[in-house]
């Protein structure tokens, strides 16, 4: 909970925002809804993070996470299975974003 305020401000085009409210975090039937009719992330055949999140990983018996292959390293968006518009650029995090963010750099 008290991580809910710094991730609330993550750039990733707001769709976030209505998992870190108070219905999503209280409702399984709102948070599945969400993620099924607004973000289209559950349900699909290759399966999601999503669908494991929701089902449970069960020690790798739930329906969902027997369709996880570990051994493919899945990108961000083929393992989330977010449209493209939805997910920031992977990049290097910059001292800009460091000062932004109000953290400090790895002292190493």
């Amino acid at each position: 909970v008290e991580h809910r305020e710094a991730l609330s401000s993550f750039p990733l085009a707001e769709w976030h925002q209505r998992l870190m409210g108070r219905d999503c975090q209280t409702s399984d039937s709102t948070y599945r809804s969400y993620l099924s009719n607004e973000l289209k992330v559950l349900d699909k055949e290759s399966g999601s993070w999503w669908d494991t999140e929701v089902d449970g990983w069960a020690a790798g018996l739930s329906g969902s996470a027997q369709r996880v292959d570990a051994s493919i390293r899945r990108s961000y968006s083929q393992g989330f299975l977010l449209d493209e518009s939805l997910i920031p650029p992977e990049r290097h995090v910059t001292d800009d974003d460091c000062t932004s963010a109000g953290i400090a750099r790895d002292a190493r």
